[in-house]
């Protein structure tokens, strides 16, 4: 991730806890094949050390501090202190076996909000699908962890479009509101 010159937010961001709905919230690493890519199965001996939710928003966390898009990027914060939120849900992230390669998808929605102010700045599905580059359970996981890095790669993307009138908007309204 390539450092920002400056922070695109003013203020800090709060990664919230990242939701998954059934399979995709629990530690066994989730695939599919080709022909029944809607039936996802597990691996019975290869678990993820945590449930995806946890290791997508950790290593998005630490790619959005990388990249300096705001003064602090931290998993909590004083309600008391201004800041961004945001949240997450998982939606994919499985291996699909293929006979003409493997790939592995991951999907998550994102909603970025700033405290006092209910409409999202983002509101947006990530979604990669990266060919895994060899045979075992290790090159999926490489594979995962270069999509997450792609994904927080066109969010920092995102957050680097903000226009800045809707900075000086939400600046107006937190003003107006004190």
């Amino acid at each position: 991730v390539q450092r920002l010159s400056a922070p695109t937010l003013g203020l800090p961001l709060v990664v919230e806890p990242f939701r998954a709905d059934g399979v995709m919230g629990e530690r066994p690493i989730l695939y599919a094949t080709r022909s029944e890519t809607v039936r996802l199965s597990q691996y019975h001996y290869q678990l993820w050390n945590d449930p995806p939710p946890v290791l997508v928003r950790q290593r998005l966390m630490d790619q959005l501090a990388a990249a300096a898009v705001a003064p602090v990027v931290t998993e909590r914060l004083s309600p008391r202190v201004q800041a961004f939120r945001l949240q997450g849900r998982i939606e994919e992230f499985q291996r699909i076996r293929d006979p003409a390669g493997d790939q592995v998808v991951v999907s998550v929605l994102l909603r970025l909000e700033r405290d006092q102010i209910g409409l999202p700045l983002i509101e947006r599905r990530y979604r990669k699908q990266l060919a895994v580059t060899g045979d075992g359970i290790e090159a999926a996981v490489l594979a995962f962890g270069q999509s997450v890095d792609a994904l927080a790669g066109e969010l920092i993307d995102d957050l680097a479009a903000l226009p800045a009138e809707s900075q000086r908007y939400l600046q107006v309204v937190t003003e107006a509101g004190r």
